[in-house]
């Protein structure tokens, strides 16, 4: 008998019952998109190893339909189903899989059909340290001299509500990841990032309607707007770096004097002048603009001629 080896054989098993396995958990998270089910993004999880993913959706459409979906994982497909939808009537599906995945991925819905709408969606995951790190919501206020607003983005959709002693009827403005909204003198600014890595600015009058629009560059983390002194100053979030600059296309990009890694900046609305929190390693500073302005300066030059004679005379020329 080879009693070296069955000796390796026992202390492998002792090990194997020795070794603790990562707990199991189980989260949940529900929020109401209200959005279109192509391309959706829902919401980021971190697991580490296996999972049972559980997606129940609440669809609806304005017309008769048939469509597939597809919850996706990582962007890969964890489910998928056939739906078939009536006029102006709810249907809810239950769409299940399992993953192996370690890290934090993004959690996706995807249509066939775009007409169909998410109304509510209730997110389950059964796994090795399982977590709904973040679900895609925000929520920004504005307040001019006599109105003001709420914007709040889910899934993607950006809904601006007027607020007037009560909240009003919300109005979907435009579809959009990170945002900011600040009142000016006429409305509100909206700046935001798309899905596919463009900035924009939009307009609002009072009553929340568009009346301009215009793509003012490249997309940013954590963008930001105010309104000081008739302009409109944003900032946002590159690399781990804040980069100051006027809201307004080929604006140039000033890099924030910060000397560690950035996660997010906001301005603090209402300031006297831009006043720019910045949020790193779980602490928040404040930066703010010197209290000189900074204008235009003109240089005049005026020459003068000097010159000694041979019999020492002086004579100067302007």
């Amino acid at each position: 008998m080879d009693y070296g080896k069955l000796a390796y054989m026992k202390a492998e098993e002792l090990e194997a019952r020795l070794t603790t396995p990562s707990p199991s958990t189980a989260v949940s998270a529900g929020f109401t998109p209200d959005a279109s089910a192509k391309g959706l993004a829902l919401t980021s999880v971190r697991l580490s190893g296996s999972a049972v993913v559980l997606c129940k959706v609440v669809f609806f459409c304005e017309a008769d339909t048939t469509a597939s979906v597809a919850l996706k994982f990582d962007g890969k497909t964890a489910a998928d189903a056939e739906i078939a939808l009536t006029a102006g009537e709810p249907k809810t599906e239950l769409l299940m899989g399992c993953v192996q995945y370690t890290g934090e991925a993004e959690l996706t819905l995807d249509c066939s059909d775009g007409r169909i709408l998410v109304k509510r969606v209730e997110i389950g995951l059964l796994g090795a340290s399982a977590a709904v790190t973040r679900e895609t919501s925000d929520f920004r206020f504005a307040r001019g001299d006599a109105f003001a607003a709420a914007a709040l983005a889910s899934s993607q959709t950006i809904t601006a509500y007027p607020i007037d002693r009560a909240i009003g009827a919300g109005k979907a403005v435009c579809r959009g990841l990170g945002f900011d909204l600040c009142a000016t003198a006429d409305g509100y600014a909206l700046l935001y990032t798309d899905a596919v890595g463009n900035l924009w600015l939009r307009q609002l009058n009072t009553a929340l309607d568009t009346v301009a629009c215009s793509r003012i560059g490249d997309a940013i983390d954590s963008p930001t707007v105010c309104f000081t002194d008739g302009r409109l100053t944003a900032a946002g979030v590159v690399g781990g770096k804040a980069y100051v600059f006027g809201a307004a296309a080929g604006a140039t990009r000033f890099l924030l004097d910060f000397p560690d890694a950035v996660d997010s900046v906001y301005f603090v609305k209402n300031a006297p002048r831009p006043i720019l929190a910045v949020t790193s390693g779980g602490k928040v500073f404040l930066k703010s603009v010197a209290d000189r302005a900074l204008g235009t300066f003109a240089v005049a030059v005026r020459p003068t001629l000097f010159a000694v004679s041979d019999w020492e005379d002086e004579y100067s020329c302007n």
